[in-house]
């Protein structure tokens, strides 16, 4: 198995945190760190093993599971970039506790099943700065995560909130929490909308470079994830479905995957791992194996 057999998350703890900061109970650093750190050491160690393993916790509330996701996708992202520990740690801060005062909203705000009208709209948009409220109650009024809090829903063109601040006016922690948070919510179900398959949350996001997001940022998460991002049902060109389990950071286009079907689409009980770069030389019987299409 791929997994990093050190990869010991603390769902529940994070979990008690969160309904601490929404309760305004004060929250120290050092419980907040001792929280985030298994997820930054985890994802440092192995970030296809923590996706996969989050993959398997997606019967998890959307509140907490989007926050989870954020954090190790933010961490993955400032990783990717090059960015040191310490900010990484703000950064999985940040993804965790970006969205906190959506729990102060109205009920049924956030879970409606059709669009917002314009006065919902704004309502929602409070939830950024309830958010850095409920923050400050708990003993949590860092400088740093407050501004990527505060800047996660402003977007590259200036169309965002809640400054309306465009291009690099935005920080940069500001930018990576936007694409992460983006990125998770399109790939999520919820009752406004069906989830997009990652491969296709990546192609989305690469048309609004740009706009939404900065171009440069979008080339780099694209390379953070991969083309068929950890976690992603494909079609093998034998007809074969498969689920990706860790990238190839050489070759992209070639992950390593798990089959789960026969070309006829029947369940594969054998579930062979492959290499789909080694696979590609002419690996198996001389077939050359690649990904047709992303499901």
């Amino acid at each position: 198995m791929f997994v990093d057999s050190h990869c010991h998350l603390s769902f529940p703890e994070l979990a008690e945190r969160i309904d601490d900061i929404r309760a305004g109970r004060r929250v120290s650093t050092d419980q907040l760190g001792a929280a985030l750190e298994p997820i930054v050491a985890s994802v440092v160690r192995n970030a296809d093993a923590f996706f996969w393993l989050d993959a398997l916790r997606k019967r998890d509330p959307y509140a907490y599971s989007h926050a989870i996701n954020c954090c190790a996708l933010a961490t993955t992202f400032g990783r990717q970039l090059g960015l040191p520990r310490e900010l990484l740690i703000d950064l999985a801060s940040g993804g965790m506790l970006m969205d906190i005062g959506m729990a102060a909203l109205p009920d049924g705000l956030c879970n409606r099943p059709g669009a917002l009208d314009a006065g919902q709209r704004v309502q929602m948009q409070r939830h950024v700065a309830l958010g850095i409220e409920q923050l400050a109650a708990a003993g949590l009024a860092d400088a740093e995560v407050t501004e990527m809090i505060q800047a996660h829903h402003e977007r590259h063109d200036g169309s965002g909130y809640t400054s309306g601040t465009a291009g690099l006016g935005i920080p940069l922690n500001g930018r990576i929490l936007g694409l992460v948070d983006t990125f998770d919510a399109i790939c999520s179900e919820r009752p406004h909308q069906p989830a997009m398959s990652r491969h296709h949350a990546l192609q989305l996001l690469y048309r609004e470079r740009e706009k939404l997001f900065q171009g440069e940022l979008i080339e780099q998460f694209s390379q953070c994830l991969g083309v068929y991002p950890t976690g992603s049902l494909v079609e093998l060109s034998t007809g074969e479905v498969a689920v990706v389990m860790a990238q190839n950071p050489a070759r992209r286009l070639f992950p390593r995957v798990t089959v789960l079907t026969r070309p006829d689409k029947e369940i594969d009980p054998a579930f062979r791992q492959m290499d789909l770069w080694a696979e590609s030389n002419g690996g198996r019987s001389g077939a050359r194996l690649s990904i047709a299409r992303a499901l």
